[in-house]
């Protein structure tokens, strides 16, 4: 991966526009992961077609290889959070995964031999590897691996709250639940994916700068998603924002029903707020390429916009980009 993008015509980059070639390299990429996703079964193929929209519609930038790379992520991610949601791992066995995964992450750990033990370890050395082409990957790889532990204590608090909310009706507070759903949702790990395949290293010298784009970034992306999940999370007694919101309107003497749409509405305004200050930060470019910070706002309008219409599970090959509601003008 060394080819280094130019993105300083922003207006190019921010606007996402459908084409064909953008359209032939998801087709591509898809074909790639479908082929690689054959030898783990613990990879959904339902999510491939999005996860691949979810990195080549905000970064059209990104090589073939490295938007394969960065899917790979998310895919790991997800098969990871399947294993939660179903309940298949408890957070004690959660526990020693938690090390193994950080540790390979970061280069120190060893995957456990041969994959029956933990397949999902044998899988994120793979999506590692398959990382480590692009020439920033050594440089970047301890924030890549603190990103991940970051969401790993996240997903275990979410389990946490879970239980209280089922053996006792106990929601944490809003303010405490974005703080850590902005964590949980993976959405911090796949951006350093996306600037490591970007292969611009002058963001090394801007991680301030750049982790609270993506902390505003993964707050839209959390809120989009809650919003598309909530009936599905209701079902499941999960929490999420919708639910939290909800039961705050019902104190207050409202019906469910009136309660749910007023939390609603209330998440649409957050949105709003979170994405304006994503577009105010995207304004202030310090990387060589401009291609980071674009990647980072645009990431969080596709999920805004995608979360509207589709999940990661229904949207299949045949939905174009256009189907989203791009327009040139977002400023």
């Amino acid at each position: 991966m060394n080819h280094k993008p130019q993105c300083s015509d922003a207006g190019h980059f921010t606007a996402m526009r459908y084409d064909t070639a953008g359209a032939q390299r998801v087709r591509q990429a898809t074909q790639q992961l479908e082929g690689w996703a054959h030898g783990w079964p613990e990879v959904n193929p339902q999510r491939i077609y999005a996860t691949c929209l979810y990195f080549a519609e905000p970064a059209p930038w990104l090589s073939i290889e490295a938007l394969v790379a960065s899917s790979m992520w998310a895919l790991w991610t997800f098969a990871l959070d399947d294993l939660v949601d179903e309940g298949a791992l408890t957070a004690q066995e959660f526990a020693p995964r938690f090390e193994r995964y950080v540790g390979i992450a970061r280069g120190i750990a060893d995957v456990p031999d041969g994959s029956r033990e933990d397949p999902l370890a044998a899988l994120l050395h793979e999506v590692c590897e398959a990382l480590s082409r692009s020439d920033v990957f050594t440089a970047a790889r301890p924030y890549l691996a603190r990103s991940l532990s970051d969401t790993l204590l996240a997903m275990l608090q979410e389990q946490e709250w879970r239980q209280n909310y089922v053996q006792y009706g106990t929601q944490p507070t809003y303010a405490d639940y974005i703080e850590n759903g902005l964590r949980s949702i993976g959405v911090i790990p796949c951006l350093w994916t996306m600037l490591i395949g970007t292969g611009d290293a002058s963001a090394l010298r801007h991680i301030d700068h750049l982790t609270v784009h993506m902390r505003h970034a993964a707050v839209c992306v959390r809120l989009a998603n809650d919003m598309r999940s909530y009936r599905k999370e209701l079902s499941e007694k999960n929490i999420n924002s919708m639910t939290i919101l909800a039961k705050d309107e019902e104190r207050t003497g409202q019906t469910r029903a009136t309660a749910v749409d007023a939390a609603r509405q209330q998440v649409n305004r957050l949105v709003d707020q979170e994405f304006a200050i994503c577009l105010a930060n995207s304004h202030d470019t310090r990387t060589d390429t401009d291609c980071p910070e674009h990647g980072i706002l645009n990431t969080a309008r596709w999920a805004i916009e995608f979360y509207r219409h589709q999940g990661f599970l229904t949207c299949q090959p045949g939905t174009e980009f256009q189907d989203f509601g791009w327009t040139s003008d977002h400023s």
